[in-house]
């Protein structure tokens, strides 16, 4: 049996939660006093106390609901087999909450109830809602259990948006350890969606394969470093220069950019130098690196024009 720390106490085996009685005598000591009369370190200790209220508020909300989930589920009569599955009971919305707010209650309760300890480790302060929300999501959660020491390990010392990252890798580990390959259902899933948000800013949400989003990104961070070197530091903030990157990236791509390096073609063509200059009136004696003929040389000294390169190479007539 493993050895937990939760909080403050230690147990072998057993997930004991926080110290109840200290936490509502902490908020009831807090509440009595007169926060005109407080300092600035006593106001401080009254911040963390009422996050420390929250976090145990929001910890045994999350464990409540994930045991409802397991009571009424195991309530349900059995399906018979070759019918469709029941869904799944969702938790009670929160009063006045918003949807993502709900969702994260959702996924919370999923992930507590998975992981009893993640739920215990919200009561006693030392991982957030959105860490045990983010365990929730993961595709692979019958390998949880199995996992919940580590897991737990790794919620405790990243942040909220590290350990999300972090389970993205842990589901691609268990992905590969059951020989699943997960990219042409990824790729089908692709999507692109234009929007404007209230100051009427242009919105762009993308959802890529893995690969697909790698090379969006590297390309756009490229970009954006040479307008930081052509720039300098003029003050353009990162998130700033993502975005001019990107407009970049499609006036390069029309050929609108203005003196950009790459706002002109490249051609390549493989041809003789006598048909290149014209010396010779035969036909079909050049071609492009993926193999079409150029029927005419005329036809490869025209666009080499307005190319920003071009590479002669001397071909053998037969």
């Amino acid at each position: 049996m493993s050895t937990l720390l939760v909080g403050n106490r230690t147990t072998r085996g057993a997930l004991l939660p926080p110290d109840v009685e200290s936490v509502i005598s902490s908020l009831a000591q807090w509440s009595a006093r007169d926060i005109n009369d407080l300092s600035v370190p006593e106001l401080d200790d009254m911040i963390a106390a009422a996050s420390r209220g929250v976090s145990w508020m929001q910890g045994m909300r999350v464990r409540a609901t994930a045991q409802r989930a397991k009571l009424v589920d195991a309530a349900k009569p059995k399906p018979k087999p070759g019918s469709p599955e029941p869904k799944p009971e969702k938790p009670l919305p929160a009063a006045g909450g918003s949807r993502k707010e709900q969702q994260r209650d959702e996924d919370a309760a999923r992930g507590a109830g998975w992981a009893p300890s993640f739920g215990i480790a919200l009561e006693a302060g030392e991982i957030s809602m959105d860490h045990v929300a983010a365990l929730g999501r993961v595709r692979n959660h019958r390998h949880v259990p199995r996992f919940e020491t580590a897991l737990l390990c790794q919620a405790r010392i990243h942040t909220a948006e590290d350990f999300t990252r972090y389970l993205h890798t842990w589901d691609a580990e268990r992905d590969r350890e059951e020989g699943v390959d997960r990219t042409a259902s990824q790729r089908a899933r692709r999507r692109v969606s234009f929007n404007r948000d209230a100051d009427g800013l242009g919105t762009l949400y993308a959802a890529l394969a893995p690969l697909d989003a790698t090379r969006v990104e590297n390309t756009i961070r490229q970009i954006a470093n040479e307008l930081f070197h052509a720039s300098g530091d003029d003050g353009t903030t990162m998130a700033q220069r993502l975005a001019d990157a990107l407009v970049l990236m499609a006036d390069r791509a029309t050929g609108t950019a203005e003196s950009s390096k790459s706002s002109r073609p490249t051609l390549v063509v493989i041809c003789d130098e006598d048909s290149l200059r014209g010396r010779v009136e035969d036909a079909g004696l050049g071609y492009t690196l993926d193999g079409r003929p150029w029927p005419e040389a005329s036809r490869c000294r025209r666009p080499s024009c307005a190319a920003s390169r071009a590479t002669r190479t001397s071909c053998p007539r037969s």
